[in-house]
């Protein structure tokens, strides 16, 4: 295990994070895929420039908690989020990126002195929600 910031990342393990997903964030600990996938190859990959912009991505996720104040409640909050937009869209990219939590992590990712969330200023209805992931899709790719 090895801290960056406020997150302490673990280099994968067999079903964390999920296929499809290069990190997950869960209770302050980030899982992320690295290669190789031991404690060096973890090294190795924080270094770089995308390694660097992830790991920010997921310690915006543990500011944001912060600004919550509960795990759980910030997951009920998430879960609450995607299902309302993707009840009316069916969409799972758009109701995934377009989570306030999500928009303010992609949005701030490459900022390395990002240090406060302002989560609720990225809360949309669904109208707004749907425009702004149409706009900023080629951006968060």
């Amino acid at each position: 295990m090895i801290k960056y910031k406020d997150v302490k990342l673990i280099s994968a393990l067999p079903l964390l994070p999920f296929p499809g997903f290069r990190s997950i964030t869960l209770f302050g600990y980030a899982f992320t895929r690295t290669t190789p996938n031991n404690k060096e190859g973890l090294k190795k990959y924080l270094v770089t420039s995308r390694g660097k912009v992830l790991m920010n991505h997921e310690n915006i996720h543990v500011l944001q908690k912060k600004c919550v104040k509960s795990w759980i409640l910030f997951y009920i909050l998430y879960i609450w989020y995607y299902l309302k937009l993707y009840l009316c869209t069916f969409n799972s990219d758009m109701s995934y990126r377009t989570i306030p939590f999500e928009a303010e992590a992609y949005i701030n990712q490459n900022d390395m002195n990002y240090s406060l969330s302002h989560w609720k200023d990225y809360k949309k209805n669904n109208k707004e929600r749907k425009l702004w992931y149409k706009n900023t899709l080629r951006y968060i790719r």
